[in-house]
């Protein structure tokens, strides 16, 4: 498994290459929407070049606040689009999130009763139910 950053840079594109699954944590803001096309197209050329075995098998709603509208709608545009590629679960604004790496840890080492260890486990029990 590779976390990469979130651009289009070498490091990125050398991940791309060097797997065969991509999960895409997508925040659901309007401008991630673009990013996505973006994604998917890198990822088409990677395929067609690079690295044939490549696939996106999801995505993954991140700070995701459905009692927000957009970011409702934003989901909603994203699961009609994407259909089975997207989890159910969703990962909720949580500030142990972004307090865990500044620490140098895990959210399950830093905040294990979190929303955002809860989400996380929820995640990955979906992941590995695919």
């Amino acid at each position: 498994m590779i976390d990469a950053p979130p651009s289009f840079g070498l490091l990125t594109l050398n991940a791309l290459v060097a797997v065969r699954e991509v999960l895409v944590p997508l925040q659901t803001e309007f401008y991630a929407l673009h990013g996505m096309t973006r994604l998917f197209k890198t990822v088409e050329m990677v395929q067609k070049r690079l690295n044939k075995k490549l696939e996106v098998t999801g995505i993954v709603a991140t700070r995701c606040d459905l009692r927000r509208n957009l970011d409702k709608d934003v989901l909603e545009q994203v699961r009609g689009h994407f259909k089975k590629l997207v989890y159910e679960t969703v990962i909720r604004p949580n500030v142990a999130l972004a307090e865990a790496p500044a620490h140098g840890k895990t959210i399950f080492d830093y905040a294990p009763d979190s929303a955002g260890a809860e989400d996380y486990k929820l995640m990955a029990k979906e992941f590995l139910g695919r």
